[in-house]
């Protein structure tokens, strides 16, 4: 007789229970909100506890040559994090909205993430691009302008929005990517104040209460912050496995 566990399913801010006893698979509930909503989050402990599991569920995980699989993520003084990160710019203070690995030429799809030592009341914001509220001209000029993004070994031009096999898609890290050109300068501060508004209007929070919660982030649509983290949050540690979308022969 399987032993049956329960699945806590987070969907539109709050946490569901369902009994199931397959935990170490996604539930389905999990992979709709992920569709539907852009993002999901769900506990199961086999899964929080091997998240590049998780992570091959929907895709191939993927990394930096030369890092692990699982990336540590840790609140930094700026004065100890490493060169070229967003922690040396930043430190404890708020991370702006980013996509992570907008430097890379084709970001990755999807994020899955858990909280090794969760601290309570220190969330990962998140917002819906598709949400976002811009007029027709400027919608347009989005798509147009152009992006050099930099401190990479090969600098390269992008457009905050893409197509890939016909998924839309948007890259937006102000870390690593400078306007090139009068359109994407023109349209740099209408961008970020959207982007600001819909955080006051519409964040979506995920605090960190349980080592056994998976959250699963659509890389391509919403955009995601940190906020200050004071001293006492300096225990802090997420891990994250970054996904390739998988091709469709």
């Amino acid at each position: 007789q399987p032993r049956v566990n329960w699945v806590v399913v987070r969907v539109a801010g709050q946490l569901r229970s369902l009994a199931r006893m397959d935990i170490d698979r996604i539930p389905d509930s999990a992979r709709r909100t992920l569709t539907k909503e852009g993002w999901c989050a769900f506990r199961a402990p086999l899964l929080a506890n091997d998240i590049v599991l998780a992570a091959s569920q929907i895709g191939t995980p993927v990394c930096h040559p030369g890092l692990p699989m699982v990336g540590v993520l840790r609140p930094h003084d700026r004065e100890d994090a490493r060169e070229n990160t967003t922690s040396a710019i930043y430190g404890r203070t708020a991370f702006p909205l980013h996509t992570d690995m907008a430097h890379w030429p084709l970001p990755p799809r999807y994020m899955v993430m858990r909280a090794s030592t969760p601290v309570p009341g220190f969330p990962t914001i998140l917002i819906d691009s598709s949400k976002i509220r811009l007029d027709p001209i400027s919608r347009e000029s989005c798509r147009r302008a152009s992006w050099m993004v930099s401190g990479v070994r090969k600098p390269f031009l992008c457009s905050m929005e893409f197509d890939h096999r016909g998924k839309r898609g948007i890259r937006w890290d102000t870390c690593a990517m400078s306007p090139y050109g009068p359109l994407a300068r023109s349209i740099q501060t209408t961008i970020s104040a959207a982007l600001q508004e819909l955080l006051k209007d519409s964040p979506i929070p995920m605090d960190w209460v349980s080592p056994d919660e998976v959250l699963i982030i659509d890389n391509w649509r919403m955009v995601h912050m940190r906020p200050h983290l004071p001293e006492s949050a300096m225990h802090r540690t997420l891990e994250r496995v970054l996904v390739k979308e998988n091709e469709v022969a």
